[in-house]
């Protein structure tokens, strides 16, 4: 789909997707404005285009300085596409999961409140989602936040949880869960209780589970408790009763307006023991009841046995007469003998370093180079974007000032962090976690993507068995 033109934009590269839409990177032919195109991945039903229709036309309705900007809608033979402004930086998930790790209780706190204004106003509009992923949520490079998605239709929502997608609904309240026909701003409100906890222990909740184990745990336990100072919060927004859930963002705001870190424990002093009255105090030797004794005659006869000892052990001893001992020794031994203690531990000094140098290589990790090939219409820049690394780079790599045309099917030097071949039975999900990296950026790299699925069908399962994954060159967060 890359270099496809739908209207008065072209399509670039992709951006992410789940299992009902795939986002498009895209630039406006005549003004050279960036966008961002969302479409949906199967053909539609007249019941699908309804709500498609209904979620733009809701989504057009909502203005706010977090929110990105709609565009434009378009309908074609091809199929339904919405057009947003396009917010280059990275996603809060990315932020959290790989860049920075969890985030501390005031910055968290600030998040959540600039988003919480978002649904609010949503709210007031009647548009309620139900769904709040902070992969959806745009970081720009000047720390300001944008929402890319936020009236997601309730019907579109539902097929999500009848697809399996677990992404998306390991995310939902109970009720959803329970099959509840009315849906409100609690189940929101659940949502962003969810996400102040992802902000804060940079863990997804449920994760790695069935779909039936998730919804056992979504109805039946609770989040863990993290901090005393956000743990009421949490879990008044996260209550599986949406009656004991605050009743409106705007309680929730006030929630969040309220909150004061944790106090810092101080260590206790040892407790003060009181002194006995000076009658009651008692020295630790008490010489008084040896007044009567004279020590004198006795302390002169260990004086004089200490000097006699003294006296006999220095006679004993046999005298030696002093001598000056010079050159006894031959100089060039010496010398050799030197030479040998070097040349030996210079040797130790170098098998040491090959026991570090290899004992180093085992726990790094190696960065293999991977030759990625050109592509009618790419340039160095659309492919560091795609393989998240600098420009620079690539020219440094490959000798090129960035100037030159490529010529389809060139190859080009790509740092990756590795080449992995997939395994029998083995998803990108199961890459992510083996390499801790999130497994849409796996499929963005790689442009892992299925093949539409025909009217009234289900996509075709990918087989990744024997096909070769390029782990892109970014490392794990920080613990």
């Amino acid at each position: 789909m890359n270099g496809d033109k739908i209207l008065h934009y072209r399509i670039e590269q992709p951006a992410y997707e789940n299992i009902l839409f795939r986002y498009f990177v895209g630039t406006h032919t005549t003004f050279a404005k960036k966008v961002l195109i969302k479409t949906l991945k199967t053909p539609l039903t007249s019941t699908e285009k309804e709500a498609f229709v209904n979620e733009t036309r809701n989504f057009a309705r909502l203005q706010h300085p977090a929110l990105v900007t709609l565009y434009d809608y378009i309908e074609s033979e091809e199929g339904l596409y919405v057009v947003l402004d396009y917010q280059k930086g990275t996603t809060l998930a990315d932020y959290v999961h790989l860049q920075h790790g969890r985030l501390p209780e005031n910055q968290a706190i600030a998040t959540l409140l600039q988003l919480v204004e978002v649904w609010e106003m949503a709210h007031k509009a009647g548009i309620f989602g139900g769904i709040i992923r902070p992969s959806y949520i745009e970081l720009t490079p000047d720390y300001t936040l944008k929402v890319q998605d936020i009236a997601l239709s309730q019907f579109y929502t539902r097929k999500m949880l009848a697809l399996g997608d677990k992404d998306n609904v390991a995310r939902l309240a109970p009720e959803f869960w329970k099959g509840d026909t009315l849906i409100d701003e609690k189940a929101d409100i659940y949502g962003l209780g969810l996400l102040l906890f992802e902000l804060l222990t940079a863990k997804v909740p449920y994760t790695g589970l069935t779909v039936g184990e998730m919804r056992t745990k979504v109805l039946e336990e609770n989040l863990p408790a993290i901090s005393p100072s956000v743990d009421a919060i949490i879990a008044k927004a996260t209550a599986k009763n949406p009656n004991d859930r605050y009743t409106s963002c705007a309680e929730l705001k006030q929630a969040l307006l309220a909150w004061k870190p944790a106090p810092v424990e101080t260590p206790k002093e040892a407790p003060k023991q009181t002194p006995l009255p000076a009658k009651e105090r008692k020295p630790a030797f008490d010489l008084s009841k040896y007044d009567a004794i004279n020590i004198l005659p006795y302390l002169v006869g260990i004086f004089m046995f200490a000097f006699l000892l003294l006296s006999w052990s220095y006679a004993g001893k046999p005298k030696i007469k002093k001598q000056i001992v010079a050159n006894i020794q031959n100089e060039g031994q010496i010398k050799s003998f030197q030479d040998s203690v070097t040349k030996a531990q210079f040797k130790k000094a170098i098998d040491d370093s090959i026991r570090r140098s290899k004992e180093i290589a085992k726990k790094q990790v190696v960065s293999d180079p991977y030759m990625h090939k050109v592509r009618l219409g790419e340039n160095l820049e659309r492919i560091a974007r795609r393989y998240y690394v600098t420009l620079d780079t690539i020219k440094k790599m490959n000798n090129l000032t960035g100037k030159e045309p490529l010529k389809p099917k060139t190859g080009i030097k790509i740092p990756v962090r590795a080449i992995y071949h997939m395994k029998a039975k083995e998803t990108i999900e199961m890459v992510g976690q083996k390499f801790n990296m999130n497994p849409l950026l796996i499929k963005e790299v790689n442009q892992l993507y299925p093949r539409p699925a025909k009217a009234g069908e289900l996509p075709d399962p990918i087989i990744f068995e024997g096909k070769e994954v390029v782990i892109p060159l970014m490392m794990p967060p920080k613990k």
